[in-house]
């Protein structure tokens, strides 16, 4: 069983130890209904064209990682981050916007 899918885009790229999640658990049910009652769909993550995800980071969807968006380490990503925006903390917040004019 799955609860949504993962995507990558083009150059994103990954430090050490970092956990992608989609799965998600009722915690309103009891035993094994707890454990097996899981949604089927939903709950993609979506890590867009050059995103950089640090060291320690978990993500837990559903959510949209914007192209070129960063991911301080150790950060917990549980909502969309914006493109060209830098993240950290746990639950993640904004640091700033990344000048986007850069020739890449």
């Amino acid at each position: 069983m799955y609860s949504g899918e993962i995507r990558v885009g083009e150059y994103a790229f990954f430090g050490y130890n970092v956990c992608v999640l989609t799965g998600t658990h009722d915690y309103r049910l009891l035993g094994k209904l707890r454990q097996v009652s899981v949604p089927h769909s939903g709950r993609d993550v979506i890590i867009e064209d050059g995103a950089w995800i640090g060291t320690n980071v978990t993500i837990i969807g559903p959510c949209i990682i914007g192209n070129n968006a960063v991911i301080a380490a150790g950060a917990v990503v549980t909502h969309n981050v914006p493109a060209f925006t830098i993240v950290a903390g746990v639950p993640a917040t904004t640091l700033r916007t990344i000048d986007s004019s850069h020739d890449t």
